[in-house]
């Protein structure tokens, strides 16, 4: 059995995946209703099914797949957006996890992983550690607790389910275009259209970013090389940056001189968040490209050096 579905996968991370497990000679199948994902981002080696995750139409043509691992990645994914529209963000998010493991479960696929978020911690002291009691000061982040739920309920089915709490990811090929979305995409997107960086909120709020090659490794191993994982595991480097310490280094390596301005935070943002890195370490998981490498080698692959 050698098909992986990745639902989401004309997305930044779900693509990343997509491209490495063809590399490791997979057969993958991509879901995807491209409202903010990408067609060009979709491998020629995948096929691609257009639709919905949560109608259950959107399954129909693989009803008879055998699939060793499901990703589910689709969904809405900015806290700030989520307050424009909560019932998007309920559909987009709680019920296509639903639907996804409703359909894992009649299939029989035994194991799914779910990309959920730091976001569920809110405004918890840190380091957040897997053991908090959640506190989401967004819709977006109530909307992926409650598929953190599903994912523990359906464990009981027979289904191998893990949520997977990403913290700031990062790297070449985020979307540069959505300012409503991904801290160090906003901000050297404004920087390539050659407008001021336009920072909401303090400076001196800060996060545990990690680089994006990492973070498909690592989802590699969740969903494929670790027999027994964790119900819920933290993917975090456990090294707090300031976000003053990354517009320093986007000024640093940008070949131009930039403006920075500063106005009012946004809804349901978080102060702080820094990960946990404990039951990481139990299950051999690690982040270790450091921030200043990472943000090096992104401003490279947007100006093309």
């Amino acid at each position: 059995m050698n098909n992986i579905l990745i639902t989401g996968g004309a997305g930044f991370i779900g693509s990343k995946l997509a491209k490495k497990l063809i590399e490791m000679e997979y057969q993958v199948y991509i879901i995807d209703d491209l409202s903010k994902g990408k067609e060009i981002n979709i491998p020629n080696e995948a096929t691609f099914i257009k639709g919905k995750c949560e109608v259950d139409i959107t399954y129909k043509s693989i009803l008879e797949i055998d699939f060793k691992c499901i990703y589910h990645f689709a969904g809405q994914s900015s806290g700030e957006k989520s307050f424009l529209d909560p019932l998007n963000d309920l559909n987009a998010n709680a019920a296509s996890t639903l639907t996804i493991l409703k359909f894992a479960r009649s299939i029989a696929c035994s194991k799914v992983v779910f990309a959920s978020t730091m976001s569920v911690y809110g405004d918890n002291t840190t380091p957040f550690n897997e053991a908090m009691t959640p506190n989401p000061l967004s819709f977006y982040g109530v909307g992926k607790l409650a598929s953190e739920h599903y994912l523990r309920l359906y464990s009981k089915f027979g289904i191998d389910t893990t949520s997977v709490r990403l913290f700031n990811v990062y790297g070449p090929g985020q979307d540069l275009e959505d300012f409503k979305q991904g801290m160090v995409s906003i901000f050297l997107g404004q920087a390539l259209k050659g407008e001021n960086i336009i920072v909401k909120g303090s400076e001196n709020r800060f996060r545990d970013f990690i680089y994006i090659d990492d973070v498909v490794h690592n989802f590699i191993q969740i969903g494929l090389f670790i027999k027994e994982n964790p119900l819920i595991i933290n993917f975090c480097s456990g090294r707090k940056t300031s976000i003053d310490q990354l517009l320093k280094l986007i000024v640093n390596y940008w070949p131009s001189n930039l403006k920075i301005l500063f106005t009012e935070g946004t809804p349901g943002d978080q102060f702080g968040s820094l990960g946990c890195t404990k039951i990481m370490n139990k299950y051999n998981i690690s982040f270790n490209t450091e921030i200043d490498t990472g943000i090096k080698t992104t401003i490279k692959h947007i100006l093309n050096e």
